[in-house]
């Protein structure tokens, strides 16, 4: 449902539609604490490595030409949209990645077989990231 893919379309757009509600929810919490929303998105394995250097990469055979849904795009526009500061570092971190490879220092940044959680190595480039972004 998040990539929206051509037989859950209009089921996707509905679970959009109420994510970008509770968003908002949060927000107004958020506000009548005094406290500022934010959101931080997590890249994952296929926003990182472009070309496959993990082991187990893509081991399940994701197909995602059949997305009709960019969540990035839908969050940077829900951001925009409510005044929402949005962390996004997966371009700086795939550019450290890349920068890895190319000098021909592989080191994974997930867990093998894990598309969606990044080891103490991405991590670490991870809080940098948002660190230098935040100040």
């Amino acid at each position: 449902w998040t990539f929206g893919s051509k037989a859950y379309k209009d089921e996707a757009t509905l679970y959009w539609e109420s994510f970008e509600e509770k968003l908002v929810q949060m927000r107004s919490i958020s506000e009548s604490l005094d406290a500022e929303f934010q959101i931080v998105i997590s890249p994952t394995l296929y926003d990182i490595d472009k070309t496959g250097a993990h082991p187990h990469f893509n081991y399940l055979e994701f197909d995602f030409s059949c997305a009709t849904i960019s969540p990035r795009e839908n969050i940077m526009a829900i951001g925009e949209k409510y005044t929402i500061k949005i962390y996004d570092p997966a371009l700086e971190i795939r550019r450290i990645f890349e920068a890895r490879l190319k000098e021909g220092n592989f080191t994974p940044y997930f867990f093998a077989g894990d598309d969606n959680h990044f080891n103490s190595t991405a991590a670490t480039y991870f809080a940098e990231v948002i660190a230098k972004d935040w100040r």
